[in-house]
């Protein structure tokens, strides 16, 4: 994991457009365009089989055949039995008893401190000193067993991350590899360049070509556990 700050990459990214003039864009446009660029190539990265980033869950305990997903969780790589095979997807042609599952969305409660909107700060109990919570209903990304398939491992990748695009001060940011750092160099460049109303087609073709080499030097074996690829992520209630 490389590190990097992000006034390094904005400057970098406008040296790449020949921006010289940095004023017009603002630095919550900068530390936006940070995040589109570091989410497109994530997801480059997921749709070409990136294994790096995974996390797993093993033996995921089921509640009544619903298993909550964690808070970072963003896309679904694999399902895994007992026996280290992959346990597929539901869909209309599953047989009736099939083992499978399927990702919903589902409303749990969850306590939550209930927030003064006039200070922004949680409300405290005059009496106990204690913060005031409510009960609310929360929507969680979950796993559905069906059949009571042996589920024995979840892999995901985990949303990536974010700068806040209201903070002020520099800050470092974590990149998997120099390739995605200049593929996030070129894609800036392009905003910076489209919003200069500059031709971007000769930045564009670099940002193709970075792109295909990215993808090509990643270390994937397709052709591994092939039953078991689902970057499919659409979520159902």
């Amino acid at each position: 994991m490389l590190h990097y700050k992000a006034s390094e990459i904005v400057t970098r990214a406008m040296t790449l457009a020949n921006i010289q003039n940095s004023s017009f864009v603002s630095a919550q446009e900068n530390r936006q365009v940070i995040n589109d660029a570091f989410w497109a190539l994530y997801q480059i990265m997921i749709d070409a089989g990136e294994v790096f980033m995974l996390k797993q869950i093993k033996n995921p305990s089921f509640s009544e055949g619903v298993y909550k997903l964690p808070d970072d969780f963003y896309q679904l790589y694999s399902v895994k039995d007992h026996y280290g095979n992959g346990v597929l997807r539901k869909n209309k042609n599953t047989i009736k008893n099939g083992k499978c599952y399927d990702i919903r969305l589902r409303d749990f409660e969850e306590e939550r401190e209930v927030i003064d909107p006039d200070t922004g700060e949680p409300e405290v109990d005059p009496e106990t000193g204690e913060p005031v919570t409510e009960t609310v209903m929360v929507p969680k990304t979950c796993i559905i067993n069906y059949n009571n398939a042996l589920i024995e491992e979840i892999e995901y990748y985990p949303q990536p991350q974010t700068l806040d695009i209201q903070g002020t001060g520099d800050v470092l940011i974590d990149v998997p590899s120099n390739a995605y750092y200049q593929c996030m160099l070129y894609y800036m460049a392009i905003w910076y360049k489209t919003r200069q109303n500059e031709d971007t087609s000769a930045i564009q073709e670099l940002y193709d070509e970075a792109v295909a080499n990215f993808t090509d030097t990643m270390k994937i074996d397709l052709n591994e556990y092939p039953q078991m690829r689902d970057v499919y992520t659409r979520i159902w209630r």
